[in-house]
């Protein structure tokens, strides 16, 4: 069996740049508009992905985050723990919502994964957060 010299490789390997990068995919973060009391929409905790603030979980907003391919930690700022791990292939679109909860001294908020039809229909209908 006979090899391909190096430079023949790397020409192949330039002129097919998708088998070296994987088209990154994306988590949609969102907190519905559903009734939550009086005093928690006002309550906006911080949302994390691996380590870095991302914005905030407010209510009627979305966070759209470009992310690689592979396993990603989502968290806010809550009484307990609450990292979430999602992951995401290439190419795909996580919906993560973000729901309150009664916590002792401050909520609690949940993240976990949504439908993806059902996220379709809920974050048409709400703002970018920061636009």
């Amino acid at each position: 069996m006979q090899r391909l010299p190096a430079t023949l490789l790397v020409i192949l390997l330039l002129a097919q740049p998708s088998i070296l990068m994987a088209k990154d995919g994306q988590i949609i973060l969102y907190r519905g508009k559903g009734y939550e009391g009086l005093i928690n929409p006002m309550i906006q905790p911080q949302a994390w992905l691996d380590g870095t603030l991302v914005g905030k979980c407010t209510k009627g907003e979305k966070i759209t985050l470009s992310v690689a391919p592979g396993r990603h930690v989502l968290s806010t700022t809550s009484e307990s723990p609450n990292d979430f791990a999602v992951t995401v292939g290439e190419g795909e679109t996580v919906c993560v919502r973000c729901t309150i909860a009664l916590g002792v001294i401050v909520p609690n908020f949940k993240l976990s994964r949504d439908d993806p039809a059902k996220c379709a229909t809920v974050i048409k209908r709400m703002r970018p957060q920061g636009g």
